[in-house]
């Protein structure tokens, strides 16, 4: 026998007492292997129904709350915000429920409501752009109860450029009720240059802009714009989905 040939034979002699030795551990493995990804798919096909199931539990809760609702939806606005919190806590639908629930607060005058559902969610959410939102709608809240410092610090905490227009928006009108009206035209500044030119937001900042006048007395040179919204825009300069707008 040719030693190359011997080199051959004692080699596959060697793979095969190895593959007998190893045989359970290997079936193991690939069976483990198989049942992983098993497992993985499994995760993720109950990861989407539950994003699905949570959807839909937030559709219903905005119906619920939408103007000129039926008596009978409106009665049930407790127990589908109640079914979106405690069964889809942990999915951003619960936060988008918590603010859209805030805003209908506000608007009733029920500020202390709006306050108490908007600190939940910030306690609870794991989304950061969410949670962006929420700390600007507290923000708002805290200026219309009079309290600049807190809602300067609030906004300051928002981090990311997706919300720089609303959070330098809110700053500014902070800082100018603060007395501080340098530092609230350059805020003001900041957010209209934040915004898209077609945006309707700039209307309304403008507008606060131009009555701190410039650093010279002066009222600055702002572009023409539309008419002033009743309310600066949920979604972040750079466009949000429409989920967030709620």
């Amino acid at each position: 026998m040719a030693f190359n040939e011997f080199d051959e034979y004692e080699t596959s002699e060697k793979v095969r007492d190895w593959l007998r030795r190893n045989a359970a551990s290997i079936v193991g493995g690939v069976l483990l292997g198989i049942g992983g990804l098993w497992a993985w798919h499994a995760w993720q096909d109950s990861q989407a129904a539950q994003r699905e199931r949570a959807e839909a539990a937030y559709r219903q809760l905005a119906e619920a709350l939408a103007p000129g609702a039926a008596p009978e939806l409106a009665a049930e606005v407790e127990a589908r915000s109640r079914r979106l919190r405690e069964e889809f806590g942990a999915t951003p639908f619960a936060t988008l429920g918590a603010l859209l629930e805030a805003r209908i607060a506000v608007e009733k005058g029920d500020l202390a409501e709006a306050d108490r559902l908007l600190a939940r969610a910030l306690e609870r959410s794991e989304d950061a752009a969410l949670r962006g939102l929420v700390r600007l709608r507290l923000a708002e809240l805290r200026l219309a109860e009079d309290k600049p410092d807190a809602a300067l610090a609030l906004a300051d905490a928002v981090q990311g450029a997706s919300w720089r227009a609303r959070r330098e928006g809110i700053r500014g009108d902070a800082l100018a009720r603060l007395g501080r009206v340098e530092e609230a035209r350059r805020a003001y500044d900041d957010a209209l240059a934040a915004l898209d030119e077609g945006s309707q937001a700039r209307a309304f900042l403008a507008m606060k802009r131009s009555d701190l006048g410039s650093a010279s007395g002066a009222a600055p040179e702002i572009p023409a714009v539309p008419a002033a919204p009743s309310e600066a825009a949920d979604t972040p300069a750079s466009g949000a989905s429409a989920e967030m707008e709620s």
